[in-house]
């Protein structure tokens, strides 16, 4: 079974499911509850969907990958660990329906971090913005504390030891090089600009109705940076708190508190 939920659902979804049931997450989000104390699969998805409202519909508005791999939770991950039957057959059968490509990886944790890395500067800016995400690349002062939030988190992730892989047309090692020169990153941006205008994150609907996956993105990494310096992460989620809590409307405006 594949939970697709938001992680702030996770409780809930969990409550209603019998004991024991083999459930495969696919979320963006790092959520305690769904580790257990025994390895399990979990899957990531590179490619871009966009949910209607209210309905389980969705469509794919950006090609890519879903990996499916195996999440170690106890003892060293591997990269030789055998990857199981079960998930193979899985990953043909999703393969038939052609949406989107399917690739079994032997540990998933080095995709989902990458994706996390990408999800956890997107998401907060534009939500608390407003905004699409091509005009978090086309408006200066998004585009500024996104790149800068995106290298943050790099950072977070590099020195805690995480290994990284490719979701996309760059390695993160590349990205935080390219974001380091201004610009090429500003050349970069207008180039993506155009497939990513009128798209939104998950985080922009949800922001409104007071409930985020702020925890399970940006507070994950500023626990994972521990004492060492994330100030932009730890700006971003206060702010986001606040207006989760105040109910405060996102706005243009509402960047110029990150910009200390």
């Amino acid at each position: 079974m594949f939970l697709c939920t938001k992680c702030y659902d996770n409780a809930a979804v969990l409550a209603r499911l019998p004991s024991p049931v083999n459930l495969i997450p696919v979320q963006n989000g790092f959520d305690a509850a769904l580790e257990g104390g025994s390895d399990h699969w979990e899957g990531i998805a590179s490619f871009v969907s966009e949910c209607s409202p209210l309905r389980t519909h969705t469509r794919i508005t950006r090609a890519g990958r879903l990996h499916l791999g195996t999440r170690r939770v106890n003892g060293v991950r591997s990269l030789q660990a055998p990857v199981t039957d079960g998930l193979e057959r899985i990953a043909c059968l999703l393969r038939r329906s052609a949406l989107f490509r399917v690739t079994v990886v032997p540990d998933i944790l080095p995709y989902k971090h990458t994706k996390l890395m990408y999800n956890a500067a997107i998401g907060p800016i534009a939500a608390v913005a407003g905004l699409d995400n091509g005009q978090l690349l086309s408006m200066a002062k998004a585009r500024r504390l996104f790149f800068a939030l995106l290298r943050e988190n790099y950072v977070i992730l590099r020195d805690a030891g995480i290994r990284l892989e490719t979701i996309g047309p760059f390695h993160p090692a590349t990205v935080h090089r390219i974001l380091g020169r201004k610009l090429i990153a500003r050349a970069l941006a207008w180039a993506f600009y155009p497939s990513l205008r009128g798209s939104y994150c998950s985080m922009n609907a949800d922001l409104p109705l007071g409930r985020t996956e702020i925890d399970n993105y940006n507070r994950y990494l500023i626990e994972l940076a521990g004492d060492r310096d994330c100030p932009l992460n730890r700006r971003v989620y206060e702010l986001v708190k606040r207006m989760d809590r105040e109910l405060i409307p996102p706005s243009i405006a509402v960047l110029d508190q990150l910009l200390l």
